[in-house]
Formats: C-alpha cells, sequence, structure tokens
C-alpha cells in the first residue's frame, strides 16, 4: 500500500501519467498509483483527488467541505471523516466512492457533536450502491445522512449511538439503526428495510415509502417484555420482521396504519420454543397479514379483513406434536379475516364478518381432528388432502359453515346443531354431513361418496353425476339437483343413490334417467321434478324395476317419458306430448296440455280396486296404449250411469253391473249412481274378449274431470 499525504493547501493528488494537470494554485501531488492508496488530505485547502485503481483509502477531517472533489476511481474507495463536518456534496465532488466510514470522535461526555452529510444525486451512478457506516459515533454525537436526492442509486447507511436522522432516496436502501439512541430515520421510496436488532425504543421513528413501504427487523430479548409501537414511531411501514433467537411481543396503536393499509408481520424465522404474541386489535382501518413460526404464537387482528399464515414454512403438519406451525391461539377480530395453515390443534376466534380458515397441502396420509376449541366463529374452511373430522362445537347453534377442497374425506357427523355448506373442487371427496340439513356441492368433482346425515339435505351434482358416485341422504328430505346433459341415459345403480326423497332437473337440457329398485327404500318416495324444463328439453324416467317404493314424476313443457313401479305412483305429464306409464299399483296420472299417451302394458296395471286415476283427460286427443294394441277395442258402448259400486265389493259390484252393458272388445264409460263410489266415472276396457268384466282380466280406469267423446281411436 502506498501512502499518499496532502498539504494544509490546496493539494491535486492523481496518479503519475494519468493525464490530468493541476488547476492554478494547487500543488500538484503525482504520487498516487493504481494499487490499493491510502491518501490524507493534509487537514487543509480545498483538494482535489483522483485515486485511480486500487481500493483506496481517502482520510478527511473537519477540512472537509463542498469545494473539495474526490474521485475513488476503479476499486472499493473508502472516504474516511475522521471530525465534525456538516457537508452539502456538490454533483462534482464525489464520484467513484463506495463506503464512506466515520470513525470514532472523542468528545467530553457533556458536549455533544454532529456529523451531517448531505448527498446529490450525481454522487451516485446509476444503479451504483453507497455504504455510510457511522457504528462507532459514540452516544454524543447526532449523525444526519440526507440522500433524498438520490433517484437511482442505494445507500446501506449504519447509524451511531447517538440520536441519529437518517434520509433515504428512492431506491431500495437499507438502514441499520441497531447501535441504539433515538433515532428518526425516512426511507424513501424503494421498499426500504430498517434493521434495528434489539435497540428499537419508543421514541425511535421510522418512515417508509408512500408507495412501496418499507420493512422494520428486530432482532433481540429485550420484545419479550412486551413493546407497543406508539402512534407516532411508524409510517408507511408495510412489514415487521423478527429474527430467531428470541420471543417476541408487540402491539400497535391505530394511527401505526392508513386507511386500507398493509401491515405483514413475519415470524416464520423463529426456532421451536419461540413465540410471537402480535396485538394489532387497535387497528381500526388497516389491515394485517401476520406469519407465524414454528411456537405456540398468540396473534390478535383488527378491525378490518386480515390474513395469518400459521404454517411455519418448511415444517411438517402434524397436529398436537410440537411440529408445524404450534398451538397457536388466534383472534381475527372484526373483518372478513383469512387463517391460513390451521393444525387440529390451534384455537381459532374468527370473530365477526365472515372469516376463512384453511387446512390444506400435501398431506394424505395425515389425520385431523379438529377440538371444541379449534373454531369459533368461522364461516368458510377450505380443506386441502387429509382425513378431517369436525367437532359439534366447531359451529355455532344454527350457523352454517361453508366447506370447500379436495379432502381425503370430510367428517361432519358430530355436528348437531348447525349446518355445512360443502364445496367439491376438481377430484375425489368423501363427505359426511351432520345431523341437520348440509347442502353439498359436488358438480366439479369426478368420484364422489356423501352421506348426508339427519336434515334436509340439499346435494348440488351439476353435470358430473355419474356410476362412479355413491350418495346417501340419510333421514329426512333430501334432494339431488341435476344440471347438465344426461340424455345419452344414466342408469342408477344400487350403491349409486339411496336415501333421496327428491331429484329436481334443471332447465335447459334433457334427462334420460332409470332408477333400480334400491334407490327407493321400502315404503318410501321418490320425487323427479322436471317442472322447469322447456319446450326444447325431455325427460324421460324409468322406474319400472322399483319394486317396494313409490314415485312422484312431473313433467316438463317438452315431450316427456314418465314410468312408474309397482307402488302407488303419481305422473304428471306437462305441456308436450307425453308417454305416462304407472306400472302397477293404483296410480294418478295427471295429463298435461298436450296430447298425452297413457301406457298399461298388462291388465294388472289397472283393475280391480287397483284402479289408476286419470286426472284432465281428454278423450279428443288423449291416447291409451293397451295389451295388444290397436284394433283391440272394436266397439264404444253407450255410457252407464246407473248401478250400485262400492270399493269393498268392487269386482262383483262392477261384474253385475255391466252385465249384458260391456261387449267383447268393447270399452265404455260407467258413472254408479249408489255405493261408496257414486257419482265417479270409470272407464271399463274388455282384454279377454270375454263380455262382461271380469276382474284381473279387463282394465278398469277411474276417470277424473275427463272431457270429450271417447272412441274406438282412443285406443292404441
Amino acid at each position: 500500500m502506498v501512502n499518499v499525504n496532502g498539504t494544509s493547501g490546496s493539494d491535486f493528488i492523481h496518479v503519475s501519467g494519468d493525464g490530468f494537470t493541476a488547476p492554478p494554485g494547487y500543488t500538484d501531488n503525482p504520487n498516487a498509483t493504481d494499487l490499493d492508496d491510502s491518501i490524507d488530505s493534509g487537514l487543509g485547502g480545498s483538494d482535489i483527488i483522483h485515486a485511480g485503481d486500487g481500493d483506496d483509502s481517502i482520510n478527511f477531517g473537519s477540512d472537509l467541505d463542498s469545494t473539495d472533489k474526490i474521485d475513488g476511481g476503479f476499486g472499493f474507495d473508502t472516504l474516511f471523516i475522521n471530525d465534525q463536518v456538516s457537508l452539502t456534496f456538490g454533483k462534482n465532488s464525489l464520484v467513484g466512492i463506495e463506503e464512506i466510514l466515520v470513525p470514532f470522535i472523542s468528545l467530553p461526555i457533556d458536549t455533544a457533536g454532529a456529523v451531517s452529510l448531505t448527498m446529490r444525486d450525481a454522487n451516485l451512478i446509476s444503479g451504483g450502491e453507497l455504504i455510510v457506516d457511522a457504528s462507532q459515533l459514540p452516544s454524543n454525537v447526532r449523525f444526519t445522512f440526507d440522500g433524498s436526492a438520490e433517484t437511482n442509486g442505494a445507500y446501506t447507511v449504519t447509524g451511531g449511538a447517538g440520536n441519529d436522522h437518517l434520509t433515504g432516496g428512492a431506491q431500495k436502501d437499507a438502514f441499520d439503526l441497531s447501535v441504539g439512541g433515538n433515532d428518526s430515520v425516512s426511507g424513501g421510496e424503494g421498499g426500504d428495510t430498517f434493521y434495528f436488532g434489539d435497540a428499537l425504543t419508543a421514541s425511535d421513528t421510522v418512515t417508509g415509502g408512500a408507495t412501496d413501504g418499507g420493512a422494520i427487523y428486530l432482532e433481540g430479548s429485550s420484545y419479550a417484555a412486551g413493546f407497543v409501537f406508539s402512534a407516532a414511531m411508524i409510517q408507511n411501514i408495510s412489514g415487521i420482521v423478527v429474527w430467531q433467537g428470541h420471543s417476541y411481543n408487540l402491539a400497535t396503536d391505530n394511527a401505526n396504519l392508513t386507511k386500507g393499509q398493509l401491515l405483514t408481520v413475519d415470524a416464520s424465522d423463529l426456532a421451536a420454543g419461540e413465540i410471537l404474541t402480535f396485538n394489532g386489535s387497535a387497528e381500526t382501518d388497516g389491515r394485517f397479514s401476520i406469519i407465524g413460526g414454528v411456537g405456540d404464537d398468540t396473534l390478535t387482528g383488527g378491525a378490518r379483513a386480515d390474513t395469518f399464515d400459521l404454517f411455519a414454512p418448511g415444517g411438517i403438519i402434524i397436529g398436537g406434536d410440537g411440529h408445524g406451525g404450534g398451538a397457536d391461539l388466534v383472534s381475527g377480530g372484526a373483518g372478513n379475516d383469512s387463517f391460513l395453515g390451521v393444525l387440529e390443534s390451534d384455537v381459532i376466534d374468527g370473530g365477526t364478518g365472515t372469516d376463512t380458515a384453511q387446512a390444506s397441502g400435501s398431506f394424505s396420509h395425515l389425520d385431523f381432528t379438529f377440538g371444541a376449541n379449534t373454531f369459533h366463529s368461522i364461516e368458510k374452511l377450505v380443506l386441502g388432502s387429509g382425513n378431517f373430522t369436525m367437532n359439534d362445537a366447531n359451529v355455532a347453534a344454527g350457523a352454517t359453515m361453508t366447506v370447500q377442497g379436495t379432502p381425503g374425506s370430510f367428517d361432519g357427523s358430530a355436528e348437531i346443531d348447525g349446518h355445512f355448506r360443502i364445496i367439491q373442487d376438481a377430484g375425489d371427496g368423501r363427505w359426511i354431513g351432520g345431523a341437520l340439513g348440509d347442502t353439498f356441492n359436488i358438480g366439479m368433482g369426478s368420484r364422489e361418496f356423501i352421506s348426508g346425515g339427519g336434515g334436509k339435505d340439499v346435494i348440488n351434482a351439476g353435470a358430473n353425476f355419474n356410476d362412479f358416485d355413491s350418495i346417501d341422504g340419510g333421514a329426512s328430505i333430501d334432494v339431488l339437483n341435476l344440471n347438465g346433459d344426461y340424455f345419452a341415459g344414466l342408469t342408477i345403480s344400487p350403491d349409486m343413490l339411496v336415501n333421496v326423497e327428491k331429484i329436481i332437473v334443471a332447465a335447459g337440457h334433457s334427462y334420460r334417467l332409470t332408477s333400480d329398485d334400491a334407490t327407493v327404500a321400502p315404503g318410501q318416495s321418490l320425487t323427479v321434478a322436471g317442472g322447469s324444463l322447456s319446450t326444447g328439453n325431455r325427460l324421460i324416467f324409468n322406474g319400472s324395476d322399483e319394486k317396494d317404493g313409490t314415485f312422484v314424476l312431473t313433467g316438463g313443457a317438452g315431450n316427456d317419458n314418465l314410468t312408474g313401479g309397482t307402488g302407488d305412483d303419481v305422473l304428471t305429464g306437462g305441456d308436450g306430448v307425453n308417454r305416462l306409464t304407472g306400472g302397477r299399483g293404483a296410480d294418478e296420472l295427471w295429463a298435461g296440455a298436450g296430447s298425452d299417451t297413457f301406457v298399461f302394458g298388462s291388465v294388472v296395471s289397472s283393475t280391480g280396486v287397483h284402479y289408476d286415476r286419470i286426472h284432465n283427460c281428454n278423450l279428443a286427443s288423449d291416447r291409451f296404449d293397451i295389451p295388444g294394441g290397436a284394433g283391440t277395442i272394436t266397439d264404444i258402448d253407450d255410457r252407464l250411469d246407473i248401478g250400485t259400486l262400492s270399493t269393498i265389493g268392487f269386482n262383483g259390484d262392477l261384474h253385475d253391473a255391466l252385465a249384458g252393458h260391456l261387449g267383447a272388445n268393447h270399452a265404455m264409460l260407467f258413472k254408479p249412481d249408489d255405493g261408496t263410489l257414486a257419482n265417479q266415472l270409470f272407464l271399463i276396457v274388455d282384454i279377454n274378449g270375454t263380455a262382461g268384466y271380469q276382474a284381473n282380466d279387463d282394465l278398469v280406469v277411474r276417470l277424473v274431470h275427463s272431457s270429450g267423446q271417447l272412441a274406438t281411436l282412443d285406443f292404441i
């Protein structure tokens, strides 16, 4: 290293042969080199220094002023300011310097000193960086640094032990205030960092950029006893980061955040056994994003929509064993809060608002059994992989929790007085509801297992109900909603659908559905509602395999084909041209506005006391599809309006009343004037080719509010 010493006058220090010429009045000193030089200003005059290449050290004392011009050249060059100064650098007075170092200045303890540096934009090249280190200054020396003129370079500034005043520029600056003092720092724009270590006090003030904010970094044991950010301490700060090795107990003031401002509190660096306690309850119009560590954190949000990330990155979520995000106690306060990475050992109180908790990740091998205190006032639960079991206390009495995701399984069977609204994302799902009415939305899923439990459940399958699904509605009146094109045909197997009392098909599509005997439980009824279908939509439903249950089938405005089973079914045609097949049993068939066909595949489908009832039949346009087909009925006998007919002794009464009136292969209308069935109109059709009525061999149909004239063409 070459030592170059200036004089007490105005020196021109440079490298010999570099082409620079000393101005008049300057002492020419060509002793600098392109190696690592140590250059001393000489403590006087207005000096011009061209240090050349190399990592040079340039020393000034109190003689440094704006008339000096320093060019560090190439290399890492350091300017030492060894005494008190108050200096505004000129635009050409400082270039090529990578570091300004202010060493210890010795003053009597009762004497206040000051070092003040003001930078110009031209002092740093675009993208350049300048380190300013005043860390050795004692507590009675105030360090002031003003870099606000800088537009395209960045500073790294370290304050001393005094009450410093530091100002950054427009780019991302870094401030180290860990030495101490009651400091005031304004970062400017750029998203600056403010490292306080263990030295942050209530008398410090920190201001970030109005646009980019800035982050405060804390590292120390003093914060565990409790630290409150007072109203005047921080402005435009977007982050508070705490580093491992300590626990932290922090609280904010309402004035720390402006309306709508977001403050991120990041404790993800904390190790096991280290705790973050954060209280943001004073905040009324700003928001928090709080990231917990692996310890048992206690976190409190404010009045707006806050986010709590409770799972420390890199951890393993295993509830209750001390790994992952710890057993956290979290209160969201008001607002629509979000809680991420929830464990079964956490206690989450969403407070008011619509709050969401998330327990998700690639943890399909893990089982989560949430405790009674895990969730309070949570309106939505988002699940990833894994198996999740709820507690009755997780949903308040009468409240509804939305549950969304693709879990391995979800078991809500413990819930006795709340409701679930379940949304199945893409993939397979296994869902068990509670004791009250729940809603299952599985339109995005591919293979679903649903057990509704008690209550009036609603299953919205969209266009995705298929033979891979298994739906058990459970107790009470349960509804399956379909909304998609099912006209290619769907056969409901025994495993696909049980204990569902109603299927509603949505408009805009056509449907072809076939049920199994197991679809309707013995003694139970299934309603299939197609009343919303338009003229271009069709409903074809075939329930002919049903042996011990009943149907209520309703068509829409299109041409529908409805078929019941062996029970007493109710079939209602809409406004189209419909085919209604009641099957066996005493069915109720309701004609629509169009030309309907009533299908009797065999005599036993409507004979004797188990006759069908057809409502609103228009004999002029409606038709009867009977055994034998068209031409079987050769004539219509005269209507008979006298005779006795009662439910008890029905077949005998009818045989006696029609003797001599109903011819072979004829049909007729009969309205008895006596008996329990007096004044009811019946259609009698001779099927067996023997004159008169023979029980179980001829068709009997009761007509309710019929119109038109009976003709042989009515039978096809």
